[in-house]
């Protein structure tokens, strides 16, 4: 829909818009934002046997078991049985389906009709695709052949009941809603009065619950019924066409839609005076009087969602268009009068039921098209008026959605010169155009994309914004089942002062752009803080949308000033404070800024995101300081508009160390001895208590540790391959922390890991040997191409060597000690992410850096050792 309009605009040309075809309908987009909905009589297109829309085609073809058209409406033919339906109809997704009394023989087809011979004895049915639906003919053929028919009715969501309008039955939906409206039953052939099989009465309809009682004539006899049958029309079909015409010569007589190639005739039809001395015959001297009527079926969709659509839209015009096929004379030209008509007795009309109902004028034309001297060919003749508009306006939204048109001569009075104004028109090629806008729907929802929710709502939850160049976004909406717009929307923007009074900032037009899209907007100036309202409406160039509601925001571009104080009574700045696992209390001020929404704080991480809103003067924030030795907090101030203040506030703080000694297994996050001696399990000697499960061989894995003067000292070899040991993470890595362990390779020009801490891809810490030296490093992220940061030194030999490394988040470094002296440092290193998923020996990840030779004595802190505790740790290993 969208790429109709814009390619009507862009081509200056009407485009159609498929989305919203009907067998009876045609939309198109116009260059102007219009539409038009052409309305056709009779349908101009069907569902094809393959689904897409496809020219009319009633031809029967064998289809899924029953005879159906190849394009022409859900209608199925019985292919003959007792099991089937005499006939199947369906239309917008409701349906109804008739049972003959008896099973039915196999139809003879020609075309568009299925002929079932002797259905009952002596009558024959004949079916025939037609006007989007089906006809229901009877053929009497003798004297025995039945008059009482009942057929059994079988409903899908539309029913048959009796109409008193057009004395058949009408075809209505649950809500009451006419599909088709039939008209009566009635005798189209019959012999002549001198002979041949004559009615005796009128057939007739009766519904009774879910059945149909069709009464026929009672023939008499006087000559061979088999000379000239009886073809009635039941009154039981089902089309979207309805026209008729109705003609004095037969005032009872009704004549419903056929496709006529001559046309049906309207004005007076008698021997008339043409010329001085000149006089001619329009039939063979008869002198009868003719009317055309038409109900055209606006919008055949379901009730509410028409009355909903055509609520939406506003009609500018509507013309009628009748194709002339014949003019009695050209000169004079005479004049054809269109008027209202009921739409439910257009296809049961007599001219002896409507002589006197002409309803209202709607429009006239002088017209003579052809004639041999005016357009022999023909021409469209298009009636057009207010009258015509308002009335056709007033059935979009009724309850029936037919639209009745009544075409007559404007004379139709007995004297010679009246017959002058015969003519002919096609009835089933007649139309409605009738063209419209669509209301434009509000603006909705607005939105404001500089704010974290996206949201715009008013008062005291006002968007904050820290951008002068804010963007207003909205979308207008698509009606239900409408056609998409080609929309300019105008957006104003006013600022508020302090006493609540309002000036306009500006106002900008953008687009046209389609509806259902996002239309945005940004002042064309800075705007300087203050606070400010916006709204936007929208038109297609003749009507609007009118204004949507309002949306306010305040500008505030300006940053809190300075820095938070920050002071603790538990962890004062650069001096030892309680030990590490104690939850201590900080406390934020504002620095003067009464604007501060927020603070934002993290533990050794410069960029702080956890969020503590601002209680009042003094905001605590209650937190465990879990990492013993030298940790940073770093604390930023927030405004409700997001400004962050212009300085960080690092605030140094010294966690003792739970116990006196700091390289205490009891204060230790993870130790590993390795002395098991068999197995696959290490036992986690910390407060921790975890088990560290062994991927080895248990026969080959345990070797002795790097003290041989103590026979139970023992550790875990590896074959540089698949195994490993692994169990859950020890520390936190953000925060300080320190590992250690002791290692001999038998590989030393490999790359090897004795220990890492990782996350989902990478390792947040990884202790071992890269091209040939010691290594201690972090991956910057848990992201497949993060960078790596390390400290190396020292040369890897295949001796027993003790390796330690030391993060240290207040001074930003990585330190490594090899045999208790630091050989290494890296400086400006921040570990911003946790690797929480588990901690490895003799690897990293899966299967990555394996190590080919042994380990002992693994531990990690979570806290910053000094060089002296590294040192003293490493003696004491090899003194225990």
């Amino acid at each position: 829909m969208r790429a109709a309009t814009g390619r009507a605009r862009s081509s200056q040309q009407p485009v159609e818009v498929p989305e919203l075809r009907t067998e009876l309908e045609t939309v198109t987009a116009n260059p102007d934002g219009s539409f038009t909905a052409e309305v056709a009589a009779d349908p101009v297109r069907a569902r094809g046997v393959d689904g897409p829309w496809r020219e009319v085609d009633y031809t029967l073809t064998a289809r899924d078991g029953a005879w159906t058209p190849v394009a022409g409406g859900e209608v199925k033919f019985s292919t003959g049985g007792g099991d089937q339906p005499l006939v199947q109809y369906r239309h917008g997704g409701a349906g109804f389906s008739l049972r003959w009394p008896k099973a039915l023989p196999a139809p003879q087809i020609s075309g568009p009709s299925a002929t079932y011979v002797d259905a009952l004895p002596g009558l024959d049915v004949v079916l025939t695709a037609e006007g989007g639906g089906y006809a229901f003919r009877t053929v009497t053929k003798s004297l025995q052949a039945p008059t009482d028919i009942d057929l059994k009715v079988d409903s899908d969501g539309y029913r048959i009941v009796a109409d008193p309008d057009s004395e058949g039955v009408r075809i209505e939906d649950p809500d009451g809603q006419a599909l088709v409206e039939q008209g009566p039953p009635q005798v189209i052939a019959d012999s002549p009065a001198a002979g041949g099989t004559r009615r005796s009465s009128s057939p007739s309809l009766e519904v009774v619950a879910d059945v149909v009682h069709l009464r026929l004539p009672g023939p008499t006899k006087t000559r061979s019924s088999a000379d000239r049958p009886q073809i009635i029309d039941t009154g039981m079909g089902a089309k979207l066409a309805t026209w008729s015409y109705v003609s004095s010569l037969h005032g009872d007589e009704n004549y419903k839609a056929a496709r006529d190639k001559q046309g049906l005739g309207s004005g007076r039809c008698r021997t008339t005076r043409v010329a001085k001395g000149k006089v001619r015959s329009c039939a063979g001297g008869l002198n009868f009087v003719s009317r055309i009527l038409w109900a055209f079926r606006v919008d055949s969709g379901a009730r509410n969602d028409r009355i909903a659509r055509w609520k939406n839209r506003t009609v500018r015009d509507v013309k009628f268009r009748a194709f002339e096929t014949h003019a009695f004379v050209c000169k004079p030209a005479t004049r054809v009068d269109i008027r209202t008509v009921n739409s439910k007795r257009v296809s049961g009309a007599t001219w002896n039921k409507e002589k006197k109902n002409l309803g209202h004028h709607l429009a006239n034309r002088t017209v003579a098209y052809g004639h041999p001297d005016c357009k022999k060919e023909g021409s469209p003749v298009e009636f057009g008026s207010a009258a015509l508009t308002s009335y056709v306006t007033k059935t979009l939204t009724a309850a029936n959605p037919a639209a009745g048109i009544l075409m007559k001569a404007t004379k139709e009075t007995d004297n010679m010169t009246t017959g002058r104004g015969w003519k002919r028109f096609h009835g089933y090629s007649a139309a409605l155009s009738i063209t419209f806008n669509i209301q434009p729907g509000l603006p909705n929802p607005l939105r404001m994309t500089d704010t974290s929710n996206d949201a715009c709502p008013n008062g005291a939850g006002q968007a904050y914004l820290n951008t002068r160049g804010p963007t207003m976004r909205i979308t207008n909406p698509v009606h239900k089942g409408e056609a998409a717009q080609q929309l300019t929307t105008t957006f104003q923007i006013e600022h508020l002062a302090s006493d609540g009074t309002a000036s306009e900032v500006e106002r900008k037009d953008v687009g046209p752009k389609p509806n259902n899209t996002i239309v945005t907007f940004s002042p064309t100036a800075e705007l300087p803080d203050g606070r400010y309202r916006w709204h936007a409406t929208a038109t297609d160039g003749l009507l609007w949308s009118g204004w949507g509601p309002w949306c306010e925001f305040t500008v505030d571009a300006t940053a809190p000033s300075g820095e938070p104080s920050v002071t603790s009574a538990q962890f004062q700045e650069d001096q030892w404070g309680a030990p590490a696992g104690t939850v201590g209390e900080f406390q934020f001020t504002d620095a003067g800024n009464s604007d501060v929404a927020e603070y934002r704080w993290a533990f050794n991480n410069d960029q702080p995101m956890n969020r503590l809103p601002r209680t009042g003067e003094v905001t605590v924030l209650t937190v465990p300081v879990s990492a013993f030795g030298p940790s940073t907090l770093y604390v930023t101030m927030v405004d409700q508009a997001g400004n962050t203040s212009e300085r960080t506030r690092g605030y140094r703080i010294k966690a003792k160390s739970r116990c006196v000694n700091p390289i205490d297994d009891k204060c230790a996050a993870a130790v590993f001895r390795m002395d098991e001696g068999k197995g696959t399990v290490a036992a986690d000697a910390s407060p921790a208590g975890r088990k560290m499960t062994l991927t080895v061989d248990p026969s080959k894995a345990w070797v002795a540790g790097p003290h041989p003067d103590r026979p139970n000292d023992r550790a875990v070899g590896f074959n540089g391959s698949t195994d490993h040991g692994h169990t859950g993470a020890g520390v936190d890595s953000t925060g300080g922390f320190s590992v250690a362990g002791w290692v001999r390779a038998t590989d030393t020009r490999r790359d090897f890991t004795i220990v890492s801490q990782n996350g989902g891809t990478r390792s947040g810490l990884f202790l071992g040997a890269r091209g040939g030296r010691w290594v201690f490093g972090h991956d910057l992220a848990d992201a497949p191409n993060a960078e790596t940061v390390a400290a190396a030194g020292g040369t890897v030999t295949d001796t027993w060597t003790h390796l330690a490394g030391v993060y240290n988040p207040t001074e930003r470094t990585l330190r490594l000690y090899v045999n208790g002296e630091q050989v290494a440092e890296h400086t400006e290193v921040q570990i911003s992410w946790n690797a929480s998923a588990d901690l490895q020996v003799g690897r990293e990840r899966d299967k990555v850096r394996p190590l080919a030779g042994a380990v002992d004595s693994i531990r990690l802190f979570q806290g910053v050792l000094t060089g002296g505790d590294v040192e003293r740790l490493t003696r004491a290993d090899q003194a225990r």
